[in-house]
């Protein structure tokens, strides 16, 4: 465990900061995400390249409706390497 420079009192700030949250529902599977995901992978990953854009200028949203509906706000996070 590391030292941080603000002590205990910033850790137990948080601590009491998050308990004080509402819970949010568990994540549940997509098929329709997985699939979306997919075909982006399919799409750059040949090319080598690292971007949120596909090759046919099409952004996450634009992956995500070939496959459903957005509910809400949509992104992508994409991860490169192993």
């Amino acid at each position: 465990m590391q030292n941080t420079k603000e002590g205990l009192r910033i850790w137990y700030e948080a601590k009491n900061e998050l308990e004080r949250q509402s819970t949010v529902p568990e994540l549940q599977w997509s098929e329709g995400l997985a699939l979306a995901a997919e075909d982006h992978c399919k799409d750059i990953g040949p090319l080598g390249l690292t971007t949120h854009t596909g090759t046919d200028r099409t952004q996450p949203w634009d992956r995500i409706t070939r496959y459903g509906q957005i509910r809400g706000f949509s992104g992508e996070n994409i991860a490169y390497g192993r």
